[in-house]
């Protein structure tokens, strides 16, 4: 849904890492504001985003689930283009929440809480 000043939106995501045997998928769903008031130019996005991962912990063989949530924060700027083509590219930065620990206190060090980066282009077509 897209307004002259604001935009709410929603992002989906699949997480796959072969090498320590955790997959995942998330959403993440979004509030944007537009300084110019016209749904494009520079933009601040805030958003709480969240997903569900399994880890197959091959140690004591057991499947390991977990939640993880990730507010974050981003600047950006949207350049759109008469026949519909739109190009958003952002930076900011998220902080995790939560931790994925088997059963002997083990916790998975690819995926956990902590302050990292967010970074990302979104390439659209606006009808």
């Amino acid at each position: 849904m897209t307004m002259d000043k604001t935009r709410f939106g929603v992002g989906a995501f699949a997480y796959k890492d072969q090498e320590n045997n955790i997959s995942g998928v998330g959403f993440s769903p979004a509030y944007r504001f537009y300084h110019s008031g016209k749904g494009k130019g520079i933009f601040y996005e805030a958003s709480l985003g969240f997903a569900l991962f399994n880890w197959d912990y091959t140690k004591l063989s057991e499947t390991v689930t977990g939640t993880i949530f990730w507010p974050t924060v981003n600047l950006g700027y949207k350049w759109s283009w008469g026949f519909g083509l739109t190009l958003e590219p952002y930076i900011g930065v998220n902080y995790g929440i939560g931790k994925f620990e088997a059963s002997d206190g083990t916790a998975s060090e690819a995926v956990g809480g902590g302050i990292g980066p967010s970074f990302g282009l979104g390439i659209g077509y606006t009808f």
